[in-house]
């Protein structure tokens, strides 16, 4: 296959993934805003989920200028436009990484410690802890955005690009901030919750299958399988810029990453679908079965199964001071 055949085949992939991101992205979490926001009690964890919808929202709109860019193959923007594309782009995948080890940190709180969470997890704190998430997101895609500028090209041609970044040590820096920050730290976070969560609810008697813990897995492997490609990519681009696998496989990598703003609206309704009902179930009753936060009940049986204990401590010692 010559190499320009396989360049057409990447860009067609790339058009395709970017052209769903946008129509799947702005209307699914257009509508997960709009249960979250309208339909639905205000929790922490449905902050969160909100925030996550907000942040896919505007990445999916802001796509329509990089799918023009492709279609085009040159930039007609400007320099202002190119950095606010970089700027939503790096915001929207800090944001999403940062939000999720949030509710993950969230979860693991809930099983191991019911009663403090109980105190803890008030919407006014969530929504605070939102806003710094969405402060760092913004202060780590700051570089990203300036270092970006509008080059002409050997082809006569305008890229909105980074390439111009001369010192070395500056692009290992943006490379490795992103991988460990955006990518490799949150997840060693989010795995441990997870660990976690599911040894304290086989040690306790939370065996009920929480739906909020197994709708949050999901969203953590979506995560990781599309943007897992991009930064693995990236390394590889970092030692050895000319390789075949970065130039058409980076590509694809990133469109994948793009998709992922869609993908949650997508999960919320197939986990939110009941098996006997399957699609006759309307999708704002997916959704809403799927966004609803079991962590209340979960708490309620934890403070339950707390209570418990401390009487049959409390008998224990009863027992043991009327035999002395």
């Amino acid at each position: 296959m010559s190499a320009d055949l396989t360049q057409g085949v990447v860009n067609n992939i790339q058009i395709v993934l970017y052209a769903l991101t946008i129509v799947l992205g702005s209307v699914g979490n257009s509508l997960v805003i709009w249960m979250i926001a309208v339909r639905m009690k205000p929790t922490a964890t449905n902050v969160c989920l909100l925030n996550l919808a907000v942040a896919d929202l505007i990445f999916s709109i802001s796509r329509i200028l990089s799918l023009i860019y492709l279609s085009l193959n040159q930039w007609q923007f400007g320099v202002p436009l190119c950095q606010l594309n970089g700027l939503l782009k790096y915001a929207n995948m800090f944001c999403s990484v940062f939000l999720l080890v949030v509710i993950s940190l969230d979860r693991a709180v809930c099983i191991w410690c019911p009663i403090q969470a109980k105190n803890l997890r008030t919407v006014p704190l969530a929504r605070v802890i939102n806003v710094g998430v969405w402060v760092a997101a913004v202060v780590l895609s700051l570089p990203y955005s300036i270092s970006r500028t509008v080059a002409l090209k050997d082809n006569n041609t305008t890229k909105c690009t980074m390439e111009t970044v001369e010192s070395k040590s500056m692009r290992t820096c943006l490379y490795l901030v992103r991988f460990l920050f955006g990518f490799l730290l949150p997840f060693l976070v989010i795995a441990c919750c997870y660990v976690l969560a599911a040894c304290g609810l086989r040690r306790s008697r939370l065996n009920r299958k929480v739906r909020i813990i197994r709708v949050l897995v999901m969203l953590v492997s979506a995560f990781f399988l599309c943007w897992a490609p991009y930064h693995m990519l990236l390394l590889v681009k970092m030692v050895q810029k000319e390789s075949e696998w970065v130039k058409f496989g980076l590509p694809v990598a990133t469109g994948l990453s793009y998709f992922n703003s869609c993908v949650n609206p997508i999960l919320y309704f197939f986990m939110g679908l009941e098996r006997k009902k399957n699609f006759k179930r309307s999708i704002s009753g997916a959704l809403r079965r799927a966004l609803e936060d079991d962590s209340i009940a979960a708490v309620t049986e934890g403070q339950e199964t707390a209570k418990e204990g401390a009487q049959l401590k409390h008998r224990n010692v009863e027992n043991v001071n009327e035999k002395l």
